[in-house]
């Protein structure tokens, strides 16, 4: 999915590239991120989470799983024309199994 940014989010190029080279071309962790050139706020707040977090390509150890249905259908996603909310980040999302809860 990475490498589809700029195709299934062509208005956020901008976003995208400001932080595309982060610490490939400069190994100083302030330099080469802009996350207020995202338009969405979805987007603007996952790249401030991502950037908070400083990662430096680390190790890690991992194990492939199959997505569990709650997370494979996107109701907030659907409900919002198969986009990002445009009215700020919802504080929840409906159930994919219809519990409001």
């Amino acid at each position: 999915w990475s490498n589809t940014c700029a195709v299934l989010e062509a208005d956020e190029i901008e976003g995208f590239e400001s932080c595309g080279r982060w610490l490939i071309d400069n190994q100083d962790l302030s330099s080469n991120c802009d996350c207020s050139k995202f338009i969405s706020p979805v987007l603007k707040a996952g790249c401030e989470n991502f950037y908070s977090l400083k990662w430096d390509n680390p190790s890690v150890v991992y194990e492939e799983v199959s997505c569990p249905q709650e997370i494979a259908n996107l109701p907030c996603w659907e409900e919002n024309g198969n986009g990002y909310p445009q009215d700020g980040i919802p504080a929840t999302c409906m159930d994919p199994n219809g519990d409001p809860n």
